[in-house]
């Protein structure tokens, strides 16, 4: 039976590294594997786990402090638990710790970006910061990727010692939705990021021709004043509507018809399988990365290229216009989106935890 140790900054902050750490913990537990989770910056875990919780609680400081503690950072983490095959990092030795091991664990980190970290363009110290990745990262045992993508722009950077394993579903909806509401769902923090000034200019085309439909934008965020003015600018307020966040988004799927993405780049949009897990068609720009690889273009969704707002409407009309399409592809993407159940993810990860 292997030992891992599958780390992640704080496991009472429950962002999209940290659940995918502790679903892969607990999938892994119920394959046979022994695992721990290692929690740096918690003192003690606010829930129980089916396994066991290591907490450091180790004091957050300035990157300065914990650019010189990546030196020892790992020589402390194997004192507290020598007896581990691997040590899987989650953002763990992109920020805190220096590829470095004593004793025969192998280190793995899963990139919960994409190539680029999300900087667009990447500034002169962005570029010589992904040099200093790429070549730390060429020192782990295995750098996993969520996307194909992504691992190939690795792979030409340098850095071959890449696996791709994608996150998997959080959760499968016993039924899917019906898909007969007249409602469009969105979900993302209101970024730049997420591109939802698009998104106005597609429901402002759209709205035009239907509109019985509405549009419902979950998410917070700084943009949240500038979006508001820039649909009321628009005479949108009645139809695109912002809904703020939501503990249930899984429920809000579940009443809408289609989902719809506009972001300039994702590392691997959760969104979009829980979407097509809910029997929801999907469209989305064809971002870096992940969207391209989770929708099947023309069977349970719809790719479009990035910033063509005007094709983007017309996709969108023509699923909100056609019920025996939109069913057509939600019976699809229930059907597809399979492939991403964790017996699935498991079975990639079994292929390099030997």
């Amino acid at each position: 039976m292997k030992n891992i140790g599958i780390v992640i900054p704080d496991i009472n902050f429950i962002g999209g590294a940290e659940s995918v750490a502790i679903n892969l913990a607990m999938n892994l537990d119920s394959h046979n594997y022994k695992v721990k989770l290692i929690s740096l910056f918690s003192h003690a875990s606010n829930k129980t786990y089916p396994v066991e919780v290591l907490n450091l609680g180790l004091q957050k400081g300035s990157r300065v402090k914990y650019f010189i503690n990546r030196f020892f950072l790992m020589s402390k983490l194997l004192a507290r638990v020598d007896d581990l095959d691997y040590v899987i990092g989650n953002n763990f030795f992109r920020y805190y710790a220096f590829p470095i091991a004593k004793n025969n664990a192998k280190l793995i980190e899963i990139h919960h970006f994409n190539y680029f970290d999300g900087i667009y363009p990447p500034s002169l110290r962005m570029k010589l910061a992904i040099k200093v990745r790429n070549y730390l990262y060429s020192k782990l045992h295995l750098v996993v990727t969520l996307t194909k993508p992504t691992a190939r722009l690795f792979n030409e950077a340098g850095v071959i010692n890449t696996f791709t394993i994608p996150n998997g579903l959080s959760f499968y909806p016993d039924n899917g939705s019906k898909l007969e509401s007249k409602k469009v769902v969105a979900i993302g923090r209101l970024t730049w990021q997420k591109g939802f000034q698009d998104l106005v200019s597609i429901w402002k085309i759209v709205s035009k021709y239907r509109p019985d439909w509405k549009l419902e934008l979950y998410g917070t965020g700084p943009l949240k004043n500038e979006l508001y003015e820039l649909i009321q600018s628009e005479g949108l307020d009645n139809t695109f509507l912002l809904m703020g966040t939501t503990n249930n988004i899984m429920k809000e799927l579940s009443t809408a018809s289609i989902c719809v993405m506009t972001s300039k780049y994702e590392g691997f949009p959760m969104t979009l399988l829980e979407a097509l897990s809910a029997g929801v068609p999907c469209i989305s720009y064809n971002c870096d990365s992940g969207p391209s690889e989770i929708i099947i273009n023309g069977e349970d969704g719809v790719i479009i290229a990035p910033g063509d707002i005007n094709q983007f409407a017309e996709h969108l009309l023509e699923i909100m216009n056609n019920n025996y399409l939109r069913r057509k592809m939600g019976t699809k993407a229930r059907e597809n989106i399979k492939r991403y159940n964790w017996d699935e993810i498991i079975s990639l990860w079994k292929q390099i935890l030997v």
